[in-house]
């Protein structure tokens, strides 16, 4: 992996902006077994916001794209964390 565990981010410390947040986007990409763990990590704090998380999607699809996929005829989608 070539995340650096000495500056991983510990969302238990933004609960409060998670909380206080309109919106909560997803933008990994559809690649799920890269950052499998830490993923899961995330999904396991974010996942009782579900009715504000977002992805950047395909029109159509449930798939998370990652920003640098960008298109004009994509859109901001409901993201389920059950899809994971």
């Amino acid at each position: 992996s070539d995340i650096s565990m000495a500056t991983e981010t510990d969302f238990n410390k933004h609960i409060k902006l998670l909380e206080e947040a309109a919106v909560i986007i997803i933008a990994w990409g559809v690649d799920n077994n890269s950052y499998r763990f830490q993923k899961e990590k995330v999904l396991s704090i974010i996942s009782r916001y579900q009715e504000k998380i977002y992805s950047i999607q395909k029109y159509g699809h449930g798939e998370s794209l990652h920003p640098s996929r960008l298109h004009y005829d994509y859109i901001l989608g409901k993201y389920d964390t059950n899809q994971f």
